[in-house]
């Protein structure tokens, strides 16, 4: 059994910007576990564990949508009892939230059970425990909004190596160039 999901992943300059803002949260918390660069990316669908790889492939192929740029800004937290799930948000994005629940309907149509619910969100720390100090508003004003564009979607396998958790590209779909 492969753990799948479908993800929009960032271009490095974009990681290399997102990694400096949790090098930055790192030093307000007093613990957790933050995305390393090459984990970074943006969820579309959780698919989870199956076997059904080529069904899933499928259902990504049959995406046909335009390129888009997605904003990134603002932070908030997923409260938990073992610590929070730290993350930033987006500005409202039509072209985003349009690609997902079109998605989610063909992942439903390979007979995939997904979860509608979709919160737009980049995690950018589990289980973390922030200094009593923290102020997530003044955090958010030091870090400006980050226009990122998008012009793929990909089907990601997540696997353990060497006790690291890694996600890997299995399949990916382009999406077409807005003509000038």
């Amino acid at each position: 059994m492969t753990r799948l999901f479908v993800a929009i992943n960032f271009p490095p300059a974009v990681r290399e910007q997102l990694t400096e803002i949790i090098a930055g949260a790192k030093k307000k918390a007093r613990e957790g576990n933050f995305t390393r660069d090459e984990n970074l990316h943006l969820t579309l669908a959780f698919i989870g564990e199956t076997e059904r790889l080529e069904d899933a492939k499928h259902a990504v192929e049959q995406i046909s949508a335009s390129c888009f740029d997605l904003t990134l800004s603002g932070f908030g937290t997923f409260k938990r009892r073992d610590g929070d799930i730290f993350w930033m948000g987006m500005e409202k994005c039509p072209p985003l939230l349009d690609i997902q629940k079109r998605l989610c309907r063909h992942l439903t149509d390979c007979g995939f059970e997904i979860d509608k619910r979709f919160t737009p969100h980049l995690t950018l720390g589990r289980h973390v425990i922030f200094q009593k100090d923290f102020d997530a508003e003044a955090f958010a004003k030091t870090v400006p909004p980050m226009t990122v564009p998008v012009e793929r979607i990909s089907l990601m396998k997540s696997e353990r190596v060497n006790g690291r958790l890694i996600y890997v590209e299995t399949a990916s779909k382009e999406l077409q160039k807005q003509s000038e």
